[in-house]
């Protein structure tokens, strides 16, 4: 039985204005160099380039994800990926905006504070309580407080 399970994040209406209206001004970057006089090759040039970083934007956009494999959590966003092994989690605090690694679309999310880190991460999962009862579950070292999940 495989008890692996991916949790997608949340996005909230200001982040998708934001990444796509960056990914959008990346795109024209080629007009910009065009409007400026820029010849051909330089605006076909800013026209890969461009679209190259726009993409790049976008792969933070539709790969962010969390995904509780074995006895760890993995954190995924883009090229950035970390694992947490789950014996580590000191706490799941969902009442408090913390100032870790951010894997978090969403302004509702969840701080993961972590033995060994000193600033810890943030989630924001669509099924937010699924994703804690999971975690709760994997972590017999922690325990419910409130809606939270603590030593």
């Amino acid at each position: 039985m495989n008890r692996d399970r991916v949790f997608r994040s949340a996005r909230d209406r200001w982040a998708a204005m934001m990444f796509w209206a960056i990914a959008i001004s990346l795109w024209s970057a080629g007009l910009w160099v065009w409007a400026g006089g820029g010849s051909l090759a330089e605006t076909i040039a800013a026209d890969i380039a461009g679209f190259l970083a726009g993409c790049s934007v976008l792969w933070f956009w539709f790969s962010t994800r969390y995904r509780v494999a074995g006895s760890s959590l993995h954190l995924h966003s883009g090229p950035f990926h970390s694992e947490i092994p789950l014996h580590r989690i000191r706490a799941l605090i969902t009442s408090r905006k913390g100032w870790g690694m951010s894997y978090a679309l969403s302004l509702r999310s969840i701080q993961i504070d972590v033995e060994g880190s000193r600033s810890g991460y943030q989630v924001s999962p669509q099924d937010r309580e699924g994703f804690m009862q999971l975690i709760a579950e994997r972590c017999g070292h922690l325990r419910w407080q409130g809606q939270d999940l603590v030593q």
